[in-house]
C-alpha cells in the first residue's frame, strides 16, 4: 500500500507545491524560506504537477502500450489461425496415410 504524505515532515503544514528539481512536494514554508527557496529549484503548484506527470503518463500508456497490446492481439490471431491451418493439414496427411496403408494391405493381400 502506497503511503501519500499530506503534510510537511519538516513544517507539519499542508504540501502546496512541488519542487521540479528534486521530485519533492513541498509545504509553503519550504518553499519561501526552506533549502527550496533559491533559484536553483523550479517550483510549481502541486496539483497543476501531478496534473502534468498524469498526462505525461497516460499518454504513454495510450500511445505506446495499447498500440502494442493491439500489435499483440493481432499477432496471436494469426498464430490462432497459423496453427489451425497446421491441423487440418495433419488430419489431411493422417488420412493420406490411411488410405495408402490400406491400399498397400490390399495389394499385398493378393499376391
Amino acid at each position: 500500500m502506497i503511503h501519500i504524505r499530506k503534510v510537511c515532515v519538516n513544517h507539519k503544514i499542508p504540501l502546496k507545491y512541488y519542487c521540479e528539481s528534486c521530485n519533492d512536494p513541498i509545504c509553503s514554508e519550504c518553499f519561501e524560506k526552506g533549502s527550496h527557496s533559491n533559484k536553483l529549484h523550479k517550483i510549481s503548484n502541486i496539483l497543476d504537477s501531478f496534473k502534468k506527470k498524469y498526462q505525461f503518463l497516460n499518454n504513454i500508456v495510450t500511445q505506446n502500450l495499447l498500440t502494442k497490446k493491439d500489435k499483440l492481439l493481432d499477432q496471436m490471431q494469426l498464430i490462432e489461425s497459423v496453427a489451425e491451418q497446421v491441423k487440418m493439414n495433419k488430419n489431411e496427411i493422417e488420412r493420406q496415410i490411411k488410405k495408402e496403408y490400406i491400399n498397400l494391405l490390399e495389394t499385398l493381400k493378393y499376391k
